[in-house]
């Protein structure tokens, strides 16, 4: 008997109005079997900041990928129906209704690091990258 799904919260920035590599994400996750997502909280990208080297390096290492890793990495999305917007939309201060759906993640792809989520409405916590620009940056979670 296979595992049940993890069950996911995607945060993303505007979910009318996905970059390209956001909406093929979402695309492949609802097409994993091991995977469920439970519902969408739209965030506003909070401003970015300057990554110092880290972000150079960070930034150096993505260019290299690009050009010699070949695949596009951003733009609109392909897909200009959207037809997985038929997943649950929740306001992202109801904590109560999170924290009810008993989700094993909170992924924020807005950009805002996880920031106003509270960790304790996933049984994981919330995970989040800020590799919503051109180039990438950190990765990280909040358990």
């Amino acid at each position: 008997m296979a595992p049940p799904p993890l069950r996911l919260v995607l945060v993303l920035p505007d979910p009318d109005a996905l970059p390209g590599w956001i909406a093929r994400l979402v695309d492949r996750i609802r097409c994993a079997e091991v995977l469920e997502i439970c519902a969408i909280v739209p965030a506003v990208p909070e401003p970015v900041k300057p990554r110092g080297l880290g972000g150079s390096l960070f930034g150096w290492a993505h260019r290299l990928e690009s050009k010699f890793g070949g695949g596009q990495l951003s733009g609109q999305s392909t897909d200009p129906d959207n037809s997985w917007q038929d997943i649950p939309c929740l306001d992202p201060g109801d904590a109560p209704a999170l924290a009810a759906l008993g989700a094993d993640v909170i992924l924020d792809l807005s950009g805002n690091h996880g920031r106003g989520l509270s960790p304790g409405a996933a049984r994981q916590g919330v995970w989040f990258t800020d590799a919503t620009a051109t180039s990438p940056g950190s990765a990280g979670l909040r358990p």
